[in-house]
């Protein structure tokens, strides 16, 4: 009668550590979902430019990550979000950053 319980106790053991190593393996991946931040910029109309020259990526390391700042260009006012990961800006007027 032994035996019997050590054999179910080692099969639970293996079915459970089967599906602890199944469960771990197992990823669940979001295909390119912008953050939170870019999606909202979006929604309020805010253009999305890709930086291409130095000067331009010079201009984009300038500003802070992750925070929306007024920039003046031509004497008009423009709001602007850098993604330097993406060598992308997200710009906007006074009207959309005030629907964010």
């Amino acid at each position: 009668m032994k035996k019997v319980i050590t054999l179910t106790s080692v099969l639970r053991t293996v079915a459970a550590l089967a599906v602890a190593i199944g469960c771990a393996s197992t990823t669940t991946t979001t295909i390119a979902a912008p953050p939170q931040n870019e999606v909202m910029l979006q929604q309020a109309g805010f253009k999305i430019h890709t930086v291409t020259t130095a000067r331009q990526k010079e201009h984009l390391r300038a500003l802070p990550e992750r925070k929306v700042s007024i920039v003046m260009q031509n004497g008009k006012t423009f709001y602007a979000y850098p993604n330097v990961a993406h060598n992308q800006v997200y710009t906007g007027t006074e009207a959309q950053y005030q629907a964010l």
